[in-house]
């Protein structure tokens, strides 16, 4: 790149650049290794043996230190965790044994009972055999004992009565006695038989009594037996359950140790990591403040300029067309308002109507006048490419084209009976829905006379609801919307789809005046608004139109537009004021040609000049849409890390929020535990209770151990009496003893004196033999000695 092509500015940079270089290869400095490439996920890098690792910052060292301690401690905690459930599991297999063993031990004592049962079922039947067997026999033998006897009776009878009695009376009264006795002795043997089968049933109910009893003792004694074997398996299960309470605490102790040290560990950690981010919180909020200060400062600064920017842009490029007509300004949104669909909101449309009818509303765009139909406390919501609106009560059109054409199409004008109408045809239904077409067919009907024949119109019925408001709006080309009215329904075409409207307010809204600039308009895009001398030129000749059909007057024949034939042509002679015509033509075609070459060459500057400013413009909304960018990518950034400091936060909170609930679910659980360990301990005490009032002996027994112990007190208290009273004697006795070797010592003492005195008054000195200390001293020793005792 040559030096003559760039700036000053950069031509410095650049030889600054090669002197740099040229002073790096001068050093010869050993250069990097380039970085391997890429290599693919499931291969390793292969480490170099003379490579070294790399030493741990502070940071990370702390980190590998806590994932180490988090390790050993989860290693630890599951080694702990394993070593419980071998416990438990051991514990459930000896419990499950001893179910076993004491579930064999029943099943055996079920089985010998059974045994029994059947055993005493068939001497049961036994005996019933043979008790049947001997009533049969018994029966037998007094049958036979009854037959031999009548046997027996009968021959003697007939050898006795072989004399026959002549008397029939006494013969017949001997006969019935006879009759009378046999019937007598059978009822005793009856009663008799009675009388033993009575017996042998007494018997048989007080041996089935004694096999009853004998069997309720039996079972009593097989379940007092079993209740003590459940007894015992209580007791047993009490006690371990006591002790897996006891090792429970213990484990439960010991955890709550470990936890609290880790909850000091975590504070400590907790309370260094939130100092910490207080002191970056409270430096990047005064980086932050003072960031945004210095970008409120820019951002206004920059808004002011591209408002400027975009004003003077938007006046170049566009244009407002300005309209000879009274107008209403919509100021902007308000932020508070509320988002709603158009479709939900209704439409004041009389007072809409009665105060906008023929004003254009401004800003130009349809957003105002949108926002001039919306009912206060809201903003509303619809397409901004779409010409028909439909709200709750009402129906908007919206019109716009380039150039008056169009509209003179769609606005067509008719005279009927000295009244002027105004019919509107539609034929952009683009977005005409199945819903908005039924819509549009309820909507005002126009005046019948006004239909069309090859229409489609659906005639009014009385039970239909009301029908809503049809207003048009049509745009004045690059400029604002403009209020026409109300609109009347006279049908539609389906194919292609056309519909055709009434004007309604065209008495009460100055239409001439509204007519005027919209269908005066020139097409095409760089088209501007008319000049003051057009609309009037078009002015005066509307009302001369209108002043010469008022008149009358006959009209002048007109050209038949018929083919005619051509006369012949003759030659004329040009004459000198003729080619002074011809001379003057060709100058003017020449000043005309020039002209317009000027006039091309011209507009080609003025092309080249707009291309050139639209160029500048694209450049400027470049770099504008480059730092709306920039500054949206700063303020996603800021976003971001606020988020992640918001992230943070909340993880940290949400890690207490576990931490204390965790600590409440085991303070519940501490608390069930002390409530279980109480009701325990209560049904203890309660059954103690119960054992002590079982066993606790009779009254009379009881009477008598209080009499007992009464009378034991009693002996208690006299001896203690005696031995008060015993006391106190030898206690007198010991006193006079030692009153009187008191006065024996007083004794010797002044004959000691009285002997000290003669000798001095002999004026010998005194002498005090060993036999006299010895005799003062057998004299003095029992003396002490008795008081000691």
């Amino acid at each position: 790149m040559d030096l003559a092509d760039v700036s000053e500015y950069e031509a410095k940079r650049l030889r600054r650049i090669e002197e740099n270089r040229k002073k790096l290869q001068a050093l010869n400095l050993p250069t990097l290794a380039t970085s391997s490439p890429l290599k693919s996920a499931h291969k390793k890098r292969k480490r170099d043996t003379e490579e070294k690792s790399l030493e741990p910052t502070r940071k990370s060292l702390r980190q590998w230190t806590l994932r180490k301690l988090g390790r050993q401690q989860r290693r630890h905690e599951n080694q702990q965790w394993k070593q419980e459930e071998q416990q438990f599991k051991q514990e459930q297999q000896e419990r499950d044994k001893s179910a076993k063993q004491e579930r064999k031990r029943l099943e055996k004592l079920e089985k010998k009972k059974t045994k029994e049962l059947k055993k005493q079922n068939k001497l049961k039947k036994k005996l019933q055999k043979e008790l049947q067997a001997s009533q049969e026999e018994d029966h037998v033998q007094h049958v036979k004992e009854t037959l031999k006897y009548h046997v027996t009776s009968e021959p003697v009878q007939q050898l006795e009565q072989q004399p026959r009695i002549l008397d029939w009376r006494l013969r017949r009264k001997l006969q019935a006695q006879a009759e009378r006795r046999q019937a007598s002795l059978k009822r005793r043997e009856e009663r008799k038989a009675q009388r033993g089968k009575e017996d042998v049933e007494k018997m048989e109910l007080k041996r089935i009594a004694r096999e009853m009893k004998k069997e309720q003792r039996a079972k009593e004694l097989m379940e007092s037996r079993f209740l003590e074997e459940v007894e015992k398996q209580q007791r047993f299960e009490e006690l371990e359950l006591m002790r897996e309470e006891d090792r429970l605490s213990r484990r439960w102790a010991k955890q709550l140790n470990r936890e609290a040290k880790l909850m000091e560990r975590e504070e400590k950690l907790a309370a260094k990591v939130t100092l910490e981010e207080d002191m970056w919180s409270k430096r990047m909020e005064m980086r932050r403040e003072a960031s945004e200060w210095y970008e409120m400062e820019n951002r206004r600064v920059n808004r002011e300029a591209e408002r400027k920017e975009e004003e003077a842009l938007s006046r170049e490029l566009y244009p407002v067309r300005q309209v000879n007509l009274p107008f209403v300004r919509i100021s902007n949104a308000k932020e508070k308002d509320k988002m709603k669909l158009s479709s939900l909101l209704k439409v004041d449309a009389n007072l809409f109507h009665g105060f906008s009818l023929g004003k254009q509303f401004l800003p130009p765009g349809k957003n105002s006048v949108m926002r001039a139909l919306c009912p206060g406390g809201y903003n509303p919501e619809f397409r901004s490419d779409g010409d028909i609106h439909a709200w709750q009560n009402a129906i908007t059109i919206f019109m716009n084209a380039t150039s008056g054409l169009f509209y003179r199409y769609m606005f067509q004008e008719e005279k009927i009976r000295g009244r002027k109408h105004v019919i509107f045809r539609w034929a952009r239904c683009q977005d005409v829905t199945p819903p908005i077409l039924e819509r549009l067919r309820r909507v005002q009907k126009g005046e019948e006379q006004l239909r069309f024949d090859n229409n489609y119109y659906d005639t009014p019925n009385p039970t239909d609801p009301k029908p809503g408001p049809l207003l048009l709006f049509v745009q004045y080309p690059k400029g604002p919307y403009i209020y026409c009215g109300r609109l009347g329904y006279l049908g539609y075409r389906s194919n292609p789809l056309e519909f055709s409207f009434q004007l309604l307010d065209i008495n009460a809204l100055n239409w001439g005046q509204l007519r005027r600039p919209i269908i005066s308009m020139k097409g095409g895009d760089d088209t501007e608004a008319l000049s003051e001398y057009e609309a009037k030129r078009l002015q005066r000749m509307e009302e001369n139109q209108r002043m010469l059909a008022s008149l009358d007057l006959p009209t002048m024949s007109r050209r038949s537009p018929r083919p005619q034939a051509a006369k012949p042509a003759v030659k004329l002679e040009a004459t000198r004021r003729s080619s002074r015509q011809q001379k003057r033509r060709v100058i003017a075609e020449q000043q005309a040609r020039e002209r317009q070459l000027e006039e091309q060459r011209q507009l080609e500057r003025q092309v080249a000049v707009k291309k050139a400013r639209e160029a500048q413009i694209a450049l400027k909304r470049q770099q504008i849409e480059l730092e709306r960018q920039q500054q949206k990518l700063r303020r996603e950034q800021q976003k971001e890390e606020e988020k992640s400091k918001t992230q943070k936060i909340k993880y940290q909170k949400e890690e207490e929020r576990r931490h204390v609930r965790i600590r409440q679910l085991k303070q519940i659980e501490t608390e069930r535990f002390r409530e279980w360990r109480q009701q325990m301990k209560e049904q203890e005490s309660q059954r103690r209770r119960e054992l002590e009032r079982q066993n606790e002996p009779p009254p009379e027994i009881v009477a008598q151990r209080n009499a007992e112990v009464q009378k034991f007190i009693q002996e208690e208290l006299d001896k203690q009496a005696r031995l008060a009273k015993e006391k106190k004697e030898r206690e007198m006795q010991l006193q006079a003893l030692v009153t009187q070797r008191e006065a024996e010592r007083v004794k010797q003492e002044e004959q000691y004196r009285q002997l000290a005195t003669t000798e001095v008054q002999a004026g010998n000195k005194p002498v005090i033999t060993a036999d006299q200390v010895v005799a003062v001293g057998a004299l003095e020793l029992p003396i002490e000695f008795e008081l000691v005792l």
